[in-house]
Protein backbone atom coordinates (compact mmCIF):
# COMPACT_ATOMS: atom_id res chain seq x y z
CA UNK A 1 0.00 0.00 0.00
CA UNK A 2 1.41 3.72 -1.04
CA UNK A 3 2.18 5.53 1.95
CA UNK A 4 3.33 9.27 2.39
CA UNK A 5 6.73 7.81 1.30
CA UNK A 6 5.44 7.38 -2.22
CA UNK A 7 3.95 10.63 -2.31
CA UNK A 8 5.58 14.00 -3.26
CA UNK A 9 4.66 17.02 -2.21
CA UNK A 10 3.25 19.64 -4.67
CA UNK A 11 2.12 17.08 -7.60
CA UNK A 12 -1.08 17.76 -8.55
CA UNK A 13 -4.40 17.23 -11.27
CA UNK A 14 -8.01 17.75 -11.39
CA UNK A 15 -10.51 15.56 -9.76
CA UNK A 16 -12.40 13.63 -12.20
CA UNK A 17 -14.38 11.38 -9.22
CA UNK A 18 -14.71 11.23 -5.45
CA UNK A 19 -15.77 7.75 -3.50
CA UNK A 20 -16.12 5.95 -0.30
CA UNK A 21 -15.03 2.25 -1.19
CA UNK A 22 -14.14 -0.79 0.77
CA UNK A 23 -11.02 -2.53 -0.66
CA UNK A 24 -10.16 -4.44 2.66
CA UNK A 25 -10.89 -4.26 6.40
CA UNK A 26 -12.42 -0.74 6.71
CA UNK A 27 -13.44 1.95 4.31
CA UNK A 28 -11.23 4.15 2.39
CA UNK A 29 -12.13 7.71 0.99
CA UNK A 30 -10.72 7.94 -3.11
CA UNK A 31 -10.37 10.14 -5.48
CA UNK A 32 -9.23 9.88 -9.25
CA UNK A 33 -6.73 12.43 -10.51
CA UNK A 34 -6.59 13.75 -14.13
CA UNK A 35 -2.94 15.14 -15.19
CA UNK A 36 -1.05 13.88 -12.24
CA UNK A 37 2.24 11.96 -13.56
CA UNK A 38 2.66 9.63 -10.37
CA UNK A 39 -0.90 8.36 -9.76
CA UNK A 40 -4.30 8.04 -11.15
CA UNK A 41 -6.02 7.34 -7.70
CA UNK A 42 -5.34 8.61 -4.52
CA UNK A 43 -7.02 7.25 -1.15
CA UNK A 44 -7.65 8.30 2.46
CA UNK A 45 -7.25 4.64 4.65
CA UNK A 46 -7.32 6.64 7.55
CA UNK A 47 -3.51 7.30 8.30
CA UNK A 48 -0.77 9.24 6.82
CA UNK A 49 -2.33 10.43 3.36
CA UNK A 50 -5.61 12.65 3.87
CA UNK A 51 -7.81 13.90 1.46
CA UNK A 52 -10.21 16.86 1.95
CA UNK A 53 -13.74 15.97 2.09
CA UNK A 54 -14.89 19.42 0.30
CA UNK A 55 -13.28 18.26 -2.86
CA UNK A 56 -15.32 17.81 -6.16
CA UNK A 57 -15.47 16.61 -9.43
CA UNK A 58 -13.86 19.31 -11.69
CA UNK A 59 -11.92 20.76 -8.91
CA UNK A 60 -7.92 21.28 -9.24
CA UNK A 61 -5.99 19.77 -6.05
CA UNK A 62 -2.31 19.63 -5.05
CA UNK A 63 -0.87 17.23 -2.33
CA UNK A 64 1.15 18.77 0.46
CA UNK A 65 3.14 17.15 2.82
CA UNK A 66 2.03 18.83 6.14
CA UNK A 67 5.50 17.10 7.67
CA UNK A 68 7.22 13.83 8.41
CA UNK A 69 4.33 11.27 8.94
CA UNK A 70 1.28 13.33 6.95
CA UNK A 71 -0.06 14.79 3.96
CA UNK A 72 -3.55 15.90 2.30
CA UNK A 73 -4.90 16.38 -0.66
CA UNK A 74 -6.44 19.83 -1.14
CA UNK A 75 -7.85 22.26 -3.49
CA UNK A 76 -4.73 24.16 -5.14
CA UNK A 77 -6.42 27.56 -4.13
CA UNK A 78 -6.65 26.53 -0.34
CA UNK A 79 -3.17 26.35 0.93
CA UNK A 80 -3.66 29.36 3.41
CA UNK A 81 -2.76 28.63 6.78
CA UNK A 82 -6.19 29.27 7.76
CA UNK A 83 -7.82 26.84 4.95
CA UNK A 84 -5.60 24.30 5.55
CA UNK A 85 -6.32 24.35 9.46
CA UNK A 86 -10.13 24.03 8.13
CA UNK A 87 -9.10 20.92 6.19
CA UNK A 88 -7.58 19.02 8.39
CA UNK A 89 -10.57 19.46 10.99
CA UNK A 90 -13.01 18.13 7.83
CA UNK A 91 -10.51 15.31 7.30
CA UNK A 92 -11.01 14.09 10.32
CA UNK A 93 -14.40 14.50 10.75
CA UNK A 94 -14.36 12.20 7.70
CA UNK A 95 -12.38 9.93 9.04
CA UNK A 96 -15.13 8.95 11.87
CA UNK A 97 -16.78 6.05 9.28
CA UNK A 98 -13.20 4.84 8.97
CA UNK A 99 -12.56 4.46 12.64
CA UNK A 100 -16.42 3.21 13.61
CA UNK A 101 -15.93 0.80 11.11
CA UNK A 102 -12.75 -0.77 12.65
CA UNK A 103 -14.67 -0.38 16.22
CA UNK A 104 -17.57 -1.99 14.83
CA UNK A 105 -19.04 -5.43 17.08
CA UNK A 106 -22.34 -6.10 15.16
CA UNK A 107 -23.65 -6.21 11.89
CA UNK A 108 -26.15 -3.19 12.37
CA UNK A 109 -23.10 -1.23 12.66
CA UNK A 110 -21.49 -1.58 9.65
CA UNK A 111 -25.16 -1.02 8.54
CA UNK A 112 -25.37 2.11 10.06
CA UNK A 113 -21.92 3.47 8.59
CA UNK A 114 -23.09 2.37 5.22
CA UNK A 115 -26.16 4.20 5.67
CA UNK A 116 -24.57 7.15 7.05
CA UNK A 117 -22.06 7.35 3.82
CA UNK A 118 -24.77 7.32 1.59
CA UNK A 119 -26.68 9.79 2.94
CA UNK A 120 -23.94 12.41 2.90
CA UNK A 121 -21.97 11.29 -0.31
CA UNK A 122 -25.70 10.59 -2.57
CA UNK A 123 -24.46 7.37 -3.31
CA UNK A 124 -23.42 3.93 -1.74
CA UNK A 125 -20.05 2.56 -0.65
CA UNK A 126 -18.35 0.74 -3.52
CA UNK A 127 -17.00 -2.44 -2.49
CA UNK A 128 -13.82 -2.72 -4.99
CA UNK A 129 -12.12 -6.16 -3.56
CA UNK A 130 -13.10 -9.53 -2.74
CA UNK A 131 -10.96 -9.20 0.19
CA UNK A 132 -13.30 -7.00 2.01
CA UNK A 133 -14.84 -9.88 4.48
CA UNK A 134 -18.24 -10.39 5.92
CA UNK A 135 -18.56 -6.87 6.26
CA UNK A 136 -19.10 -6.10 2.46
CA UNK A 137 -21.57 -8.93 2.49
CA UNK A 138 -23.57 -7.09 5.03
CA UNK A 139 -23.84 -4.01 3.77
CA UNK A 140 -24.75 -5.30 0.14
CA UNK A 141 -27.43 -7.67 1.36
CA UNK A 142 -28.80 -4.48 3.08
CA UNK A 143 -28.71 -2.42 -0.33
CA UNK A 144 -26.11 0.25 1.04
CA UNK A 145 -22.94 -0.60 -1.09
CA UNK A 146 -22.26 -1.74 -4.51
CA UNK A 147 -19.98 -3.95 -5.99
CA UNK A 148 -17.90 -2.52 -8.58
CA UNK A 149 -14.77 -4.80 -8.49
CA UNK A 150 -11.45 -3.27 -9.47
CA UNK A 151 -9.40 -5.06 -12.67
CA UNK A 152 -5.95 -4.21 -10.09
CA UNK A 153 -5.45 -3.97 -6.57
CA UNK A 154 -7.17 -1.19 -5.67
CA UNK A 155 -5.04 -0.55 -2.50
CA UNK A 156 -1.82 -0.18 -4.79
CA UNK A 157 -1.52 3.46 -5.27
CA UNK A 158 2.17 3.65 -5.96
CA UNK A 159 3.25 6.44 -8.68
CA UNK A 160 4.18 5.45 -11.97
CA UNK A 161 7.75 5.69 -13.13
CA UNK A 162 7.55 8.82 -15.29
CA UNK A 163 10.96 10.02 -16.33
CA UNK A 164 14.55 8.55 -17.06
CA UNK A 165 17.84 10.30 -15.77
CA UNK A 166 21.77 9.69 -16.30
CA UNK A 167 23.51 9.14 -12.69
CA UNK A 168 26.83 11.04 -12.77
CA UNK A 169 29.27 10.93 -9.98
CA UNK A 170 32.66 10.34 -9.19
CA UNK A 171 34.10 7.45 -8.41
CA UNK A 172 34.91 8.20 -5.04
CA UNK A 173 31.24 8.78 -4.09
CA UNK A 174 30.36 5.05 -5.67
CA UNK A 175 28.07 4.14 -2.51
CA UNK A 176 26.69 7.22 -2.52
CA UNK A 177 25.66 7.28 -5.51
CA UNK A 178 24.19 3.60 -5.09
CA UNK A 179 22.39 4.77 -2.00
CA UNK A 180 20.44 7.70 -4.09
CA UNK A 181 20.22 5.14 -7.29
CA UNK A 182 18.43 2.74 -4.54
CA UNK A 183 16.28 5.76 -3.33
CA UNK A 184 15.55 6.64 -6.23
CA UNK A 185 14.41 3.39 -8.28
CA UNK A 186 12.29 2.04 -4.98
CA UNK A 187 10.73 5.63 -3.22
CA UNK A 188 10.67 7.61 -6.80
CA UNK A 189 9.95 4.79 -9.26
CA UNK A 190 12.17 6.65 -11.49
CA UNK A 191 14.11 5.02 -13.95
CA UNK A 192 17.88 5.62 -13.52
CA UNK A 193 21.21 4.42 -15.15
CA UNK A 194 23.85 3.95 -13.19
CA UNK A 195 26.78 2.39 -14.08
CA UNK A 196 27.58 -0.07 -11.28
CA UNK A 197 24.52 -1.24 -11.81
CA UNK A 198 24.86 -2.49 -15.63
CA UNK A 199 25.80 -5.97 -16.38
CA UNK A 200 29.23 -6.60 -16.09
CA UNK A 201 29.37 -8.31 -19.80
CA UNK A 202 28.25 -4.79 -20.97
CA UNK A 203 30.60 -2.92 -19.33
CA UNK A 204 33.94 -1.82 -21.97
CA UNK A 205 37.19 -2.71 -21.25
CA UNK A 206 39.10 0.82 -22.06
CA UNK A 207 38.39 4.49 -21.95
CA UNK A 208 37.43 4.62 -25.31
CA UNK A 209 34.64 2.32 -25.36
CA UNK A 210 34.00 3.45 -21.99
CA UNK A 211 33.48 7.27 -23.63
CA UNK A 212 31.40 5.44 -26.19
CA UNK A 213 28.66 3.67 -24.22
CA UNK A 214 28.76 6.77 -21.59
CA UNK A 215 27.68 9.22 -24.15
CA UNK A 216 25.18 6.56 -25.55
CA UNK A 217 23.31 6.11 -22.07
CA UNK A 218 22.80 9.80 -21.88
CA UNK A 219 21.30 9.60 -24.83
CA UNK A 220 18.94 7.40 -24.69
CA UNK A 221 17.67 9.29 -21.03
CA UNK A 222 15.09 12.31 -20.29
CA UNK A 223 17.62 14.29 -18.34
CA UNK A 224 21.08 14.09 -16.53
CA UNK A 225 21.35 14.77 -13.21
CA UNK A 226 25.02 14.83 -11.32
CA UNK A 227 25.81 14.11 -7.62
CA UNK A 228 27.81 17.23 -6.71
CA UNK A 229 30.50 16.81 -4.03
CA UNK A 230 34.31 17.88 -3.71
CA UNK A 231 35.37 14.39 -5.78
CA UNK A 232 33.11 15.69 -8.47
CA UNK A 233 34.30 19.29 -8.92
CA UNK A 234 37.59 17.47 -9.26
CA UNK A 235 36.62 14.72 -12.03
CA UNK A 236 37.15 14.57 -15.24
CA UNK A 237 35.12 11.97 -16.64
CA UNK A 238 31.89 13.99 -14.45
CA UNK A 239 33.51 17.01 -16.66
CA UNK A 240 33.26 15.15 -19.78
CA UNK A 241 29.58 13.69 -18.87
CA UNK A 242 28.15 17.11 -18.10
CA UNK A 243 29.50 17.99 -22.17
CA UNK A 244 27.53 15.34 -23.53
CA UNK A 245 24.23 16.09 -21.18
CA UNK A 246 25.11 19.57 -22.63
CA UNK A 247 25.07 18.79 -26.14
CA UNK A 248 21.78 16.58 -25.67
CA UNK A 249 19.90 20.13 -23.66
CA UNK A 250 21.12 21.90 -26.93
CA UNK A 251 19.51 18.86 -29.53
CA UNK A 252 16.33 18.59 -27.50
CA UNK A 253 15.14 21.60 -24.77
CA UNK A 254 13.24 18.86 -22.94
CA UNK A 255 16.34 17.28 -21.80
CA UNK A 256 16.47 18.00 -18.13
CA UNK A 257 20.38 19.03 -16.38
CA UNK A 258 19.74 18.78 -12.48
CA UNK A 259 22.39 19.19 -10.33
CA UNK A 260 21.96 18.13 -6.76
CA UNK A 261 24.20 19.99 -4.12
CA UNK A 262 25.15 17.62 -1.91
CA UNK A 263 28.54 19.21 -0.45
CA UNK A 264 29.37 22.54 0.48
CA UNK A 265 31.37 22.95 -2.55
CA UNK A 266 31.20 26.31 -5.24
CA UNK A 267 29.53 25.35 -8.54
CA UNK A 268 31.39 26.81 -11.59
CA UNK A 269 29.28 28.95 -13.52
CA UNK A 270 29.24 26.85 -16.52
CA UNK A 271 27.44 24.56 -14.56
CA UNK A 272 24.72 26.61 -12.31
CA UNK A 273 24.19 29.05 -15.47
CA UNK A 274 22.68 25.59 -17.06
CA UNK A 275 21.58 23.41 -14.47
CA UNK A 276 18.53 23.63 -12.29
CA UNK A 277 20.70 23.29 -8.56
CA UNK A 278 18.69 21.64 -5.56
CA UNK A 279 20.18 22.20 -2.41
CA UNK A 280 20.52 19.67 -0.42
CA UNK A 281 21.54 20.96 2.51
CA UNK A 282 18.43 20.80 5.10
CA UNK A 283 16.16 18.67 3.51
CA UNK A 284 13.53 15.86 4.32
CA UNK A 285 15.60 12.72 5.31
CA UNK A 286 13.11 10.32 3.66
CA UNK A 287 12.15 11.43 -0.09
CA UNK A 288 13.01 15.20 0.02
CA UNK A 289 15.77 14.93 -2.84
CA UNK A 290 12.84 12.89 -4.55
CA UNK A 291 10.34 15.65 -4.21
CA UNK A 292 12.93 18.23 -5.27
CA UNK A 293 13.98 15.95 -8.14
CA UNK A 294 10.65 16.14 -9.11
CA UNK A 295 9.33 19.60 -8.36
CA UNK A 296 12.20 20.54 -10.81
CA UNK A 297 11.44 17.99 -13.61
CA UNK A 298 7.73 19.17 -13.60
CA UNK A 299 8.36 22.81 -12.94
CA UNK A 300 6.33 22.67 -9.19
CA UNK A 301 7.21 24.79 -6.11
CA UNK A 302 9.65 22.98 -3.92
CA UNK A 303 8.65 22.26 -0.42
CA UNK A 304 11.03 24.21 1.45
CA UNK A 305 9.90 27.34 -0.87
CA UNK A 306 6.26 26.96 -0.11
CA UNK A 307 6.70 26.43 3.64
CA UNK A 308 8.91 30.12 3.33
CA UNK A 309 5.66 31.28 1.93
CA UNK A 310 2.85 30.56 4.34
CA UNK A 311 2.04 32.53 7.18
CA UNK A 312 2.11 31.60 10.76
CA UNK A 313 -0.49 29.41 12.19
CA UNK A 314 -0.34 26.86 9.38
CA UNK A 315 -0.44 23.18 11.05
CA UNK A 316 2.85 22.28 8.98
CA UNK A 317 6.50 21.46 10.19
CA UNK A 318 9.66 21.27 8.38
CA UNK A 319 9.83 17.78 9.55
CA UNK A 320 13.12 15.94 9.79
CA UNK A 321 16.35 17.40 7.74
CA UNK A 322 19.67 16.09 6.84
CA UNK A 323 22.63 17.75 5.83
CA UNK A 324 26.03 18.08 4.29
CA UNK A 325 27.56 16.10 6.70
CA UNK A 326 24.84 13.45 5.75
CA UNK A 327 27.01 12.74 2.16
CA UNK A 328 30.14 12.39 2.84
CA UNK A 329 31.51 9.67 0.83
CA UNK A 330 34.97 7.87 -0.58
CA UNK A 331 36.11 5.11 -2.63
CA UNK A 332 38.82 3.82 -4.04
CA UNK A 333 40.91 -0.26 -4.46
CA UNK A 334 42.34 -1.88 -0.85
CA UNK A 335 45.70 -1.96 -0.72
CA UNK A 336 45.51 -3.22 2.70
CA UNK A 337 43.11 -3.98 5.44
CA UNK A 338 43.33 -5.48 9.22
CA UNK A 339 41.16 -5.99 12.29
CA UNK A 340 41.55 -7.40 15.41
CA UNK A 341 40.36 -7.37 18.85
CA UNK A 342 42.17 -5.03 21.61
CA UNK A 343 41.85 -5.35 25.28
CA UNK A 344 39.18 -3.45 27.38
CA UNK A 345 35.17 -3.82 26.51
CA UNK A 346 34.61 -6.42 24.41
CA UNK A 347 31.86 -4.54 22.35
CA UNK A 348 34.60 -1.41 21.49
CA UNK A 349 37.88 -3.61 21.37
CA UNK A 350 37.39 -4.69 17.75
CA UNK A 351 39.55 -2.28 15.56
CA UNK A 352 40.41 -1.95 12.18
CA UNK A 353 42.58 0.18 9.58
CA UNK A 354 42.04 0.55 6.28
CA UNK A 355 44.83 1.85 3.42
CA UNK A 356 42.73 2.31 -0.43
CA UNK A 357 44.20 3.65 -3.41
CA UNK A 358 41.80 6.51 -5.30
CA UNK A 359 41.22 6.30 -9.00
CA UNK A 360 43.32 9.46 -9.16
CA UNK A 361 46.41 7.05 -7.55
CA UNK A 362 46.43 8.91 -4.20
CA UNK A 363 47.21 6.50 -1.48
CA UNK A 364 45.17 7.06 1.71
CA UNK A 365 43.93 5.47 5.04
CA UNK A 366 40.86 5.02 7.70
CA UNK A 367 40.55 3.75 10.87
CA UNK A 368 37.94 2.53 13.04
CA UNK A 369 35.91 0.18 15.07
CA UNK A 370 32.78 -0.75 17.99
CA UNK A 371 29.67 0.32 17.04
CA UNK A 372 30.32 4.02 15.66
CA UNK A 373 32.90 3.44 12.79
CA UNK A 374 32.16 0.16 11.04
CA UNK A 375 33.67 -2.14 8.12
CA UNK A 376 33.14 -4.71 5.46
CA UNK A 377 35.69 -7.42 7.44
CA UNK A 378 35.53 -9.71 4.26
CA UNK A 379 37.23 -6.93 2.45
CA UNK A 380 41.08 -7.86 1.15
CA UNK A 381 43.81 -6.32 -1.03
CA UNK A 382 42.22 -5.50 -4.35
CA UNK A 383 38.10 -4.96 -3.83
CA UNK A 384 36.67 -1.94 -4.87
CA UNK A 385 35.62 -0.12 -1.60
CA UNK A 386 33.83 2.62 -0.57
CA UNK A 387 32.53 4.84 2.17
CA UNK A 388 29.54 6.29 2.99
CA UNK A 389 27.37 7.18 6.68
CA UNK A 390 24.24 4.77 7.33
CA UNK A 391 20.84 5.82 7.53
CA UNK A 392 18.20 3.65 8.58
CA UNK A 393 14.44 4.13 7.73
CA UNK A 394 12.62 2.97 10.97
CA UNK A 395 8.96 3.78 10.28
CA UNK A 396 8.20 7.56 10.62
CA UNK A 397 12.04 8.13 12.02
CA UNK A 398 15.50 7.98 11.02
CA UNK A 399 17.86 6.58 12.72
CA UNK A 400 21.76 7.75 12.16
CA UNK A 401 23.40 4.25 11.32
CA UNK A 402 27.61 3.89 11.36
CA UNK A 403 30.09 5.18 8.93
CA UNK A 404 31.18 2.26 7.04
CA UNK A 405 33.60 0.99 4.86
CA UNK A 406 32.08 -2.25 2.23
CA UNK A 407 32.67 -3.51 -0.66
CA UNK A 408 30.99 -1.51 -3.37
CA UNK A 409 31.32 -3.69 -6.74
CA UNK A 410 28.77 -5.80 -6.45
CA UNK A 411 24.85 -4.85 -5.88
CA UNK A 412 23.73 -7.83 -4.09
CA UNK A 413 25.90 -6.84 -1.29
CA UNK A 414 23.93 -4.30 1.03
CA UNK A 415 24.95 -2.52 3.96
CA UNK A 416 22.54 -4.07 6.38
CA UNK A 417 24.07 -7.71 5.27
CA UNK A 418 27.60 -6.20 6.11
CA UNK A 419 26.41 -4.66 9.18
CA UNK A 420 24.75 -7.89 10.50
CA UNK A 421 27.57 -9.62 10.33
CA UNK A 422 29.77 -6.97 11.42
CA UNK A 423 27.90 -6.99 14.38
CA UNK A 424 27.40 -10.53 14.92
CA UNK A 425 31.48 -10.32 15.47
CA UNK A 426 31.36 -7.30 17.66
CA UNK A 427 29.05 -9.00 19.79
CA UNK A 428 30.52 -12.83 19.95
CA UNK A 429 33.76 -11.79 20.79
Amino acid sequence: MGGIINYFHGESGTVSDCWWELADEAPAFAVAIEGDPHRAIARDYGSDIGIDPQIVPGDRVIYLRLEDTTGIWVRSADQSAADLSDAVARVLENRRWIEQWRSADSELTYIDIARAIYRHRGEPLRITSTRAGDAAETVLAAGWAVLVLASEDPRDDRPRAVASFFLSHAAEDTLLARRIFEDLQSDANADIWFDSAQPAQEVPKNDSAIADWLRQSIRATHGFVVLWTEHAAHSAWVRQEFRWAHEMRRRRPAFHLILLKLRDVPIPPQLSNVCTVIDCNRIWWSNGLNEELYAAVFKRQPRRAWLASLSRGAPVSEGTTIGYDDFVSDAGVVVAFDWSFESGSCRESLRWQIDYRRRDGTLCRDAGGGIGRAADLAMKPGDRVAFYKVRWRHGSHVLEGPDLWMRSSDLGLTSDMVLDQYFRTLNGC
